[in-house]
């Protein structure tokens, strides 16, 4: 092997390392935004009293396992509204509306329609201010909960 070849192969790896680094970096990263988007589902609904808890609290964690999270997902986004939409007709309190079921549905939607060539990027916007707005939702709810 001469030394133009060796020096070819190892600049092949050393940008393969840098690419590989990137990639760790990027799932790393793309974790703890996961984990902050659980934490701030999470802690309003753990909130609700457990006989209102339609899934247990720690299911919201398992949207940050891969391929899991595609069902985790709809099953958080449709069940939280549904257990605080409850617990305040058990209050007889009306003053939330749906609960945030629509901008659940709206964030689900979003997401599938994200995966449309050339305008996904629009709905997956859409969808992080549906997330958003829902997460808000989700706390001020919770800040109506009396503290037990």
């Amino acid at each position: 092997m001469d030394q133009e070849t060796a020096k070819n192969l190892l600049s092949g790896g050393a940008s393969l390392a840098v690419l590989m680094g990137i990639a760790a970096l990027a799932l790393i990263v793309g974790l703890i935004i996961g984990a902050v988007i659980a934490y701030f589902i999470w802690k309003p609904y753990t909130k609700l009293p457990a006989e209102f808890q339609s899934l247990p609290p720690w299911v919201i964690w398992l949207t940050l396992i891969p391929i899991v999270n595609l069902v985790v997902v709809i099953l958080v986004v449709i069940m939280l509204p549904l257990a605080f939409e409850q617990y305040f007709k058990a209050q007889s309190d009306t003053s939330n509306g749906d609960c945030g079921k629509i901008l659940g549905y709206c964030y689900l939607g979003s997401i599938v329609l994200a995966f449309i060539p050339c305008i996904g990027a629009i709905f997956a916007l859409a969808g992080l201010v549906c997330l958003i707005l829902f997460i808000i939702k989700l706390h001020a709810m919770a800040a109506k909960i009396p503290q037990q």
